[in-house]
């Protein structure tokens, strides 16, 4: 039973380092950066907002 459990996290630590390492499409984090430019500036409108926040869920998961 032990070695069921360690032999699934390691798959499943496997798979999320994979994730985590292949990193932001570009497209994706260039607008993320844009939006974050424009609230700097607080210049960022109620749509760009909530674009924002669901591209910041987007990136976090």
């Amino acid at each position: 039973m032990v070695n069921l459990y360690s032999d699934f996290a390691n798959v499943a630590e496997s798979e999320l380092l994979l994730k985590i390492n292949q990193g932001v499409p570009q497209r994706l984090q260039a607008r993320y950066d844009e939006l974050i430019a424009k609230r700097r500036e607080l210049s960022l409108s109620t749509e760009e907002y909530d674009e924002l926040l669901k591209l910041t869920d987007r990136i976090e998961m």
